[in-house]
This record gives C-alpha cells, structure tokens and sequence, in this order.
C-alpha cells in the first residue's frame, strides 16, 4: 500500500507543472508620478502588496509605473490601485490591464 501511495504521489508532483499550463491571471500597469527614491518605491511596492487577491506588485523608479500581479480568478480594480498610489503621496497615471498566462 505504501508504494501505490508514493507512486500516486511522486505521479501528482510531476504532472503539477503540466496542470498549471492554460491558467491566466490579470496583470495592472499603472504609471506613478512623483517617485523619486528607492524608499519611495519600497513604501509602495509594500502597500500595494498588501492588497488581497494580489500574488506580486512591483514598482519600477526608472520606468515610473507599478505593475500588480493578480491571482489567478481575481479582477482588477483599478480604482482601489489609484487611492493607494494617491495616498502614498503620488499622482497615479494612465493604467493598462492585460492577461498573463501563468507558466509552470
């Protein structure tokens, strides 16, 4: 009985990457104006990580814009991001949504 187990186990462990493959998840890109330090991106990278539903938020100093990972099955909201920059002390600018396709 122990050997079925492990063979069914190591059997699901193999097949997980394969059963990730065709899963999307929405990703926001919204420009940030006013960052001006690595602290400043830090502080908001933090906040917007905080949000439920989101697996990754990123915040790039040189390319001026945040880009929020979403989990899989979650909508944006888009407003929500904007208050957050906004209350971080920044002017949150134009906003892009698109689908990622999650790779295993």
């Amino acid at each position: 009985m122990k050997t079925l187990n492990m063979k069914s186990l190591l059997t699901l462990l193999l097949c997980l990457p394969v059963l990730a493959w065709g899963i999307q998840r929405q990703v926001v890109e919204i420009e940030v104006r006013g960052l001006t330090c690595p602290f400043c991106v830090y502080g908001l990278s933090q906040n917007l990580n905080k949000v439920p539903g989101v697996d990754k938020a990123e915040v790039d100093l040189d390319a001026r814009r945040a880009r929020i990972e979403l989990s899989p099955g979650q909508t944006p909201n888009i407003e929500q991001f904007r208050a957050i920059i906004r209350d971080a002390g920044f002017t949150p600018g134009e906003a892009r949504v698109h689908s990622e396709e999650l790779s295993p």
